[in-house]
């Protein structure tokens, strides 16, 4: 375990300097960024009631915790759309990346065919990086656009330090193997994420024009 910790800190201190690095005053970027993080936001759910259906009946603490977990996540997606709005921006000018689409995608493969618990590894990706990142990146949005566009990072910084607690705490009863899954897909989704965050970068060097 206290190498999973080691990496899952790395790995969430690389990703936050990237965050911090990301150029949040230009609203195309920033509506960019809503714009994918919309489109792997609306699988969250369906990801999370996924891997509770595929734990065995000796896995009950790790199937109730997704299910509680995918309450938790219901219709996040929507305030990306709402925060889009306030920059004067909708979901349609944006498509979605390669890089997104890799990202929740290998999720589903690991869920079916290799093991449910590997989604831990994506789940203390991204609640890792909120509870480190979204609270600084938002700050730096408020010196650029209006509070009513920081809809989905002021959600994340507010609650998801809770969830990497418990996300630990169910790693606690894996077995090293298993450990070594969500360790795996911990680095594999981190990276990816930084793919798609540049992907983002490139995406609105081109500039993207305001709804009309």
């Amino acid at each position: 375990m206290s190498n999973l910790k080691k990496v899952y800190a790395e790995s969430v201190e690389q990703l936050t300097k990237s965050m911090m690095a990301f150029p949040w005053e230009d609203p195309a970027m920033y509506a960019g960024f809503l714009a994918q993080t919309y489109y792997y936001t609306r699988h969250s759910t369906k990801l999370l009631t996924l891997a509770s259906s595929r734990f065995s009946f000796d896995d009950y603490d790790l199937h109730r915790r997704f299910l509680v977990h995918a309450q938790e996540e219901r219709g996040h997606e929507f305030m990306c759309e709402k925060d889009m709005q306030f920059l004067g921006y909708s979901i349609k000018q944006f498509d979605e990346l390669i890089a997104t689409a890799a990202f929740y995608q290998r999720q589903y493969y690991l869920i079916e065919h290799v093991d449910p618990a590997c989604f831990l590894g994506y789940v203390l990706c991204l609640e890792g990086l909120s509870a480190k990142g979204a609270g600084p990146a938002r700050a730096k949005v408020l010196e650029h656009h209006t509070e009513r566009s920081t809809l989905f990072l002021r959600a994340h910084s507010d609650e998801d330090p809770d969830h990497i607690e418990k996300a630990f705490k169910a790693l606690d009863a894996l077995s090293p193997s298993r450990q070594a899954f969500v360790r795996e897909n911990l680095l594999a989704s981190s990276e990816l994420y930084d793919r798609m965050m540049k992907g983002v970068r490139d995406l609105g060097k081109v500039g993207i024009k305001k709804a009309s």
